[in-house]
């Protein structure tokens, strides 16, 4: 049995999407464990397709030391929650006071709500505050070897039921010291169609105020963007490819260009050196509009490129400035422009409903989407017309609209009201619209198939 038991829970069923990838968070948590001499298991609910109870099972199946489960997406909040209560409580729902393990949680709410996160859920031992692996490591060293483990940098947790939280640890400065990730589930991903998972950076030097990844990054001293070599990259990549038969590849990365002439040249890098390898590929990344240049992903896609996650959020500048975006309408049109005369499928972030959305702001979104050639389709696009702003722990958009006395619910799902009365009901009324017709298109279109 191992001493340290990974764990992603299920996601509701509502949010299960047919693409499946890695939590490639818990495969470097994996791989330093590893090297340290410390056994290591890896569960993952959501790619499993387990509910909260038989997954519960499969943990409680287990004898392990630490248990360490991943919040890495707001979704997971509630059912790591939940995991964690059927986990640690007995058959009759009372909590288990001599339990042999301690439970960890990390990601970007827990880190940013940790207060929250250990009143919530007090059965959580310790949250991982921030980037997570040296903490982690520390952690659990400290509990296998019997010895004090609440003086750990980068963890909070409560003391006599006050939530404490030690000083934060550095960002690692040099990614390439870190070992590759370990792709324990990864012949799973691809025996159901899913692609293999890698990082080339981390953090993004933008501050959307609605995004968390800025606030996460900043709960450590360091730069608040950092990249791996471009060998160190494409020697990744090279190692699926040869030991997993990958050849389709999802970068994590916040922003994979990063900023400046720098943050170019070192995506020209890696672009030169897969074709320099002969690697036949095919990758996808994200990106901000002002870091889009024809001629790097000209490059790229040469070298495998097949599409790119795109932040515009919106094409009314009105809208872009209140969320901080720091680009304008022309910049997002230049970019889409450029990704689709290229050949690259354009996916595009999209929010047309904020607290503040106007009618005016709506039509000319509209206009905008229309404009670009991304309303084609209607439903059966890529692209959900309908997104509304999601409220993150640890935002400006959080703490403004907290300071407006607009923000209902709690840290797991944040609600407000729209100020604009024909905006609510617009987006309500198209809402209940496409819960009764999207059930009802795809009845249709599984029936076309069938005859």
């Amino acid at each position: 049995m191992p001493d340290v038991l990974l764990v992603t829970p299920p996601r509701p069923l509502r949010l299960v999407r047919e693409e499946v990838g890695e939590n490639l968070g818990l495969g470097f948590l994996a791989s330093l464990l590893r090297k340290r001499g410390i056994s290591v298991e890896i569960l993952d609910g959501s790619l499993s397709g387990w509910s909260i109870r038989k997954m519960a099972g499969e943990v409680r199946a287990r004898d392990f030391k630490v248990l360490g489960v991943s919040l890495v997406l707001p979704s997971l909040v509630k059912p790591g929650f939940q995991l964690i209560r059927a986990v640690t409580r007995s058959k009759s729902g009372a909590k288990t006071r001599d339990r042999s393990f301690l439970v960890a949680v990390g990601g970007h709410t827990p880190s940013l709500a940790w207060r929250e996160t250990l009143s919530a859920c007090s059965e959580i031992d310790a949250v991982v505050r921030g980037e997570g692996e040296l903490t982690f490591v520390e952690l659990v060293e400290k509990v296998l070897g019997g010895r004090d483990w609440e003086d750990t940098s980068g963890i909070a947790f409560l003391r006599d039921g006050t939530p404490i939280a030690n000083p934060p640890r550095d960002l690692i400065a040099d990614l390439d010291e870190l070992p590759p990730p370990d792709h324990d589930l990864l012949p799973q991903v691809l025996s159901r169609g899913g692609h293999a998972t890698i990082y080339s950076s981390r953090g993004c030097y933008g501050k959307c105020s609605f995004c968390s990844i800025r606030a996460f990054y900043e709960i450590g001293p360091g730069p608040k963007w950092r990249a791996m070599s471009p060998g160190a990259v494409v020697d990744e990549i090279e190692r699926l490819h040869r030991d997993y038969g990958a050849d389709e590849f999802r970068f994590s990365d916040d922003n994979f260009i990063g900023p400046g002439r720098a943050g170019k040249e070192r995506g020209f890098e890696i672009g030169r050196e897969i074709i320099r390898r002969g690697l036949k590929v095919r990758f996808m990344i994200s990106a901000r509009a002002d870091n889009v240049d024809r001629d790097l992903l000209a490059l790229l896609k040469e070298a495998g490129l097949r599409q790119v996650f795109l932040g515009v959020e919106a094409g009314v500048q009105t809208m872009l400035d209140r969320f901080n975006k720091g680009v304008t309408v022309e910049e997002n049109r230049r970019a889409v422009s450029i990704i689709r005369e290229l050949g690259i499928e354009p996916v595009i972030g999209f929010i047309l409903f904020d607290p503040d959305t106007t009618t005016q702001e709506l039509f000319d979104n509209l206009t905008f989407l229309k404009s670009i050639g991304l309303t084609e389709g209607g439903l059966n696009s890529r692209l959900d017309v309908l997104n509304r702003l999601e409220v993150y722990p640890g935002t400006p958009a959080e703490q403004k609209l907290k300071l407006e006395g607009n923000l209902r619910g709690d840290f797991t799902d944040y609600r407000y009201r729209f100020r604009d009365p024909v905006v609510s009901l617009i987006y309500h009324s198209l809402r209940a619209f496409q819960r009764i017709s999207i059930p009802i298109r795809r009845a249709f279109m599984s029936r076309s198939r069938v005859s």
